[in-house]
């Protein structure tokens, strides 16, 4: 007899508007590359008290924008 077993992905919560390192690490990076990405000059941070938060439809631009100018870069490689 043969059993058939359905895996589900994990549960994620759902991503807050305003999203702080910890959101970014919830995300599967890790926090010192979390807290780099809320320092860099690029990314349009808002500063409430001592703590940084950064819109998550900023942030997901950035990222996007980030991996197009990566993939950019990469495609000098696919040539040679």
């Amino acid at each position: 007899m043969s059993q058939t077993i359905t895996l589900a992905a994990p549960a994620r919560a759902p991503i807050p508007e305003l999203m702080c390192v910890k959101d970014i690490q919830g995300l599967g990076i890790g926090r010192d590359r979390a807290r780099e990405i809320m320092n860099r000059a690029d990314l349009p941070v808002i500063h409430l008290g001592k703590k940084k938060y950064v819109r998550s439809e900023k942030f997901f631009a950035w990222l996007d924008a980030q991996a197009e100018a990566s993939m950019a870069g990469m495609e000098g490689y696919a040539n040679a």
